[in-house]
This record gives structure tokens, sequence and C-alpha cells, in this order.
């Protein structure tokens, strides 16, 4: 039987009657009160029931619009359940946690079913979410409050799998757990992840499914063909786009992204050079697709930076706090378009906790090691040397070291000129190579240059007590941040010129280094190098790896060959 083309005036009773549903739901709500849960920071607790399900099912080209309005609908409502709360006896309304899909908290136009047609709406395909916490609630033995049933078969869903719609604010899935519960709600790239979390009790029975079937399937309006339907529109075909997210310049970027081609990207970067002339941030944007410049946050981090120009914890927090008013900026102007990222490492940790990176593909241009890395070698160097206070001042919080680690796991590559960084996941990383400034003639002499900043985490305890075994002077090429008396016994000498001239050799024993740009430049010049693996830079003439016990032979054996 050929099916009618649905007409204003069937939609119009549609909405009246919703709008009578919704009266009534209001009405109900207001003498039953359900709660609205808080959120649980606890990471513990066994997994005790797991659900997942494909996120992309749709090949049809017509289609990939609502389903990347679909994906987008699902990292917002999982960005407010992840992580709720459940008491034992309660009863968790869908709609009470999420609240209407509106535009304002993010939700795009993806599918929805409507007097039998799968239409595009605000907030569509959010019922593939309903659909598995309704499976994970039968499956844990919960009661189940109020489930309803499509009144058609989506097409791409999987079959035989518990099904339960919804519809603001008047078709809900509401259940109530028999032990206190965490749910979480994440997406990886390809899946959609439910969970209940919580401590192991009486052994839990499952419900019986009560599924009914709907007799017919739905016809999707992108697809049907119906284009006298008063609500067929021409909807622009595309297959989805890659944005990349960026800071400060690197001279191994920028060649690195030219190279991959821009021209379909959305570009984010701190500020467009194309308005600013600032080297900082000479990206390649002409090449792009589409550029948004975050200048708002850029030009209130530089104002905080210079506020805060001296080294220490309260630099390194305002850091982080930049970071993720930038990340945040980022984030608010990825469209749902956006299947995939290039982004740089200090946003993971942000972009992981709003679920950004949820149901898209990325990589990651690593510019340091891993926080949690780092920490655990400051932890054992201050351990060992705990005057050092400079070892021990700040550490970033909890959530956002394991943020960090969890999504450099789920990135599907690490792009980095850094070996250090390289050989913690040497299975998915691209190492380019550093890149050389260019060369500059010096004058030979017989002091060593510490790049510094004079702190102890680049070393410095090493280099004074190198100079003083071997009686040279030492040019500091960076801030000095020791406390007076430090360098007694040293001759420290204050360049006027070229920052190499005069010096034998450079020395870095860096617990941890992320651009070696002074050793770079001192390899281009021709004057040699002794410094630890933890400066990322592999073997190469001029250049020798040394452990930091090491330091006084091979700076002796150096001095000895340059004089």
């Amino acid at each position: 039987m050929e099916r009618a083309t649905p007409s204003p005036l069937s939609n119009a009773l549609f909405r009246a009657k919703v709008l009578a549903l919704q009266g009534q739901r209001l009405g109900e709500d207001f003498i039953a009160k359900p709660r609205k849960f808080s959120k649980s920071d606890a990471t513990d607790g066994k997994v005790l029931i797991e659900v997942r399900s494909k996120l992309w099912r749709e090949d049809d080209p017509r289609e990939w619009a609502n389903e990347q309005g679909k994906v987008q609908n699902l990292r917002v409502a999982a960005r407010v359940l992840n992580g709720l709360k459940i008491p034992a006896g309660e009863t968790f309304s869908f709609w009470k946690q999420i609240g209407r899909t509106t535009a304002a908290k993010g939700y795009v136009r993806g599918r929805q079913i409507q007097e039998g047609c799968l239409i595009p709406a605000r907030g569509g395909g959010i019922c593939q979410l309903t659909n598995m916490l309704y499976e994970a609630a039968l499956d844990a033995g919960f009661q189940i409050v109020e489930r309803h049933p499509h009144t058609r078969r989506v097409p791409g869903a999987p079959a035989n799998k518990p099904d339960a719609t919804v519809a603001w604010n008047h078709i809900d899935l509401r259940f109530s757990p028999r032990q206190d519960v965490v749910l979480k709600v994440e997406l990886t790239a390809e899946e959609l992840v439910v969970s209940f979390r919580g401590e192991q009790s009486a052994k839990r029975t499952p419900l019986p499914l009560v599924q009914e079937r709907p007799s017919k399937s739905a016809n999707s309006c992108a697809s049907c063909g119906m284009e006298d339907c008063f609500r067929h529109e021409v909807e622009t075909i595309t297959k989805g786009r890659r944005a990349v997210l960026v800071d400060a310049v690197w001279p191994e970027y920028a060649p690195y992204l030219s190279e991959i081609g821009l021209a379909d990207d959305l570009f984010m970067t701190p500020l467009d050079p194309r308005r600013f002339d600032r080297p900082t941030y000479a990206w390649p944007v002409n090449e792009a697709g589409e550029v948004y410049a975050a200048t708002a946050q850029t030009l209130i981090r530089s104002w905080r930076s210079r506020k805060l120009a001296k080294e220490g914890p309260a630099r390194r927090r305002a850091a982080l706090e930049s970071d993720e008013a930038l990340s945040r900026a980022y984030a608010m102007h990825l469209t749902s378009d956006v299947v995939s990222l290039l982004v740089y490492q200090q946003f993971l940790p942000f972009l992981w906790r709003d679920g950004v990176l949820g149901g898209r593909r990325y990589e990651v241009l690593m510019t340091r090691l891993p926080m949690r890395e780092l920490q655990c070698r400051l932890d054992v160097a201050s351990a060992s040397s705990p005057s050092r206070k400079s070892l021990s001042d700040f550490r970033a919080d909890d959530w956002m070291v394991d943020a960090e680690w969890k999504a450099l796991l789920g990135a599907e590559r690490i792009v980095t000129p850094h070996s250090e960084v390289a050989a913690l996941f040497p299975e998915k990383t691209s190492l380019l190579p550093w890149t050389l400034p260019p060369s500059h003639e010096v004058v030979k002499g017989n002091a060593i240059a510490f790049p510094g900043p004079a702190i102890a985490r680049k070393g410095s305890e090493v280099v004074r007590d190198v100079a003083r075994e071997l009686n040279v002077p030492v040019v500091l090429a960076g801030s000095d941040l020791e406390a007076p008396g430090f360098w007694s016994d040293v001759e420290m000498r204050r360049q006027t010129g070229f920052w190499l001239d005069g010096v034998a050799c450079v020395v870095q024993p860096a617990l941890m280094e992320d651009q070696p740009r002074k050793l770079l430049q001192a390899l281009a010049c021709g004057v040699p190098v002794v410094a630890t693996k933890e400066c990322g830079i592999s073997a190469r003439p001029g250049l020798v790896i040394a452990e930091r016990g090491e330091f006084v032979d091979a700076v002796r054996d150096l001095i000895r060959i340059s004089i």
C-alpha cells in the first residue's frame, strides 16, 4: 500500500496531541517530583553492566548530515549523564536529567520519528542512547518504571535489541536501580558505551525483554523521494571534515600540515596571522578551508603571562587555565560535520573531560611528555633532592593527568619530533625530524653554555658541579632562578653578543626538555652539545647523549677537542 504524503494539517493535529500529552506530564511530575541526580567523582567500583553499539551506521550519502547530527547530540547528552550517581530505589527520568534539547546546549538536527517518518529534528538520534540505557537496566535487573517502543522500525538499527523511544516531555524512559550505581556514558571514535558501576551485591536477575515490534519501517525524509511533502528539504551532502587545533607554531609542524593538506579543514588558531603579524602564530592558514581564531582568549592569556613573568607554580597554573579557556573556545566552534581532529597535546585533558573527542577520530601533535610521565620523574627527583623545592612545587590535578593519558591512548596517531615522546607510543608515532635554525659564525672559547633556565629540573646543579670540577666559566643563556650564592666558586659570564661566542660546548643535563631549540641552534653552528636523552634529540654528529653522572667526563673530552 502506497503511503500518503504528510500534510500541514496532519502535522498540526500531531502538535496539538503532543501539547496535550506534555501538559499531562507536567501535572504528573508536579505530583511525583522526579529527582535530578548529582555526579560522582568516584572512578572506582566494578562494572556491573556494560553495553556497546556502533555510532556510525549509515552508508547512504543522503543520510550523512543526520548521522553526524545524531553523534553530536549523543556527545552532548553523554556529557550530562556521564557520572550520575543514582541511589537505590530512586527513579531515574531521562528527561529530568537531560532537559529540553535546545541549540543553546549544543544540540543539532538529527533523525527523529514523527508521524511514521524519520525527519530532521533538533536532538534527533538520542534514542540510540535510551535504547542502550533500557538494555543495561534490563540486564542489571532494575525496575522498569516507564518505557515506550518506537512506532516504526528505524533503518540501520540492530534487530532484536531492546527498544525505548523518548520525546520531550511526554514520552520518557524511567527505571529504578536496586542498589546504588554510577552511570557512565562515553563515546569512542566508533562506539557508544553505556555502563553501570557499583559494588557487587546480591545476584542480579535480568528482567525479560518485553518487545513490541512495529510492523512497518519509517521512511527517512533524506531518502524517501517524496519531494511534494511540505517537510522536504534539499540537504547538503557532506561526508565530514577535519579540524586542526593548534597553539604557538612549531617549525616542525607547519610544513607537516602543509604536506598533509588543509584544503577542506577547519583551522583553529589563537590568532589569525592574516590579521596579526605575530611569528609565534604564523601557521599556513591560507591553505585551510576555514579559519577560526580565539582572539579574545589569546589576548587575555598574553596579559596574564606578562603579569606572571617569573617561573613558578602560579605561572604554570595560569598556563593550564589559559589552555582550558582556549580549548573551550575551540570546542564551541566544532560543528557536527567535524568528524576528525588534529590537535595539540595541551588541549587533550579538557577536550576529553568535556566529551569533545567522543565519536571522532583524532591525531595528536605532541609537544612534551605526558603529564603522568613528567610528574613521575619529578617525584623521583624530589625524593632524592628534597631541598630542591622547585621539583615539588607544582603538580597538575589528578583528573587532568588521567584525562590526558586516556586521550593519548585513544589517539589514532601521535606526531612529534621528540624522541622520548615517540618511545612511549612506538606503534603509532610518526617521528618528525627536528628543524635546525640558520647557522651563525661563532668564536670558540673555553666556556660551557647552559641554555637554562637555571632551575633544578633543567640540571643547574649538574652544570655548577661540572664547572667547579673542570674550573671553566659558565655562560647562562636563560634566566637565573636559583637562590643567591648558588653559583659561588663558578665564573659566570654574561654575553653581550651572540650567546655561543667563547663557548667550547653546550651542556643540558635536563630531567625534561620540551623544545631543545638552543641545543639545535648550537648543533647548526657547529658547537658540540652534551645532553641527556630527556632532551628528545636523536643521535647525530656533534651531540653526546650522557647520563647526569657522566657529564664531567663528557664535557672534559669536548673541551679538550675544542680548544
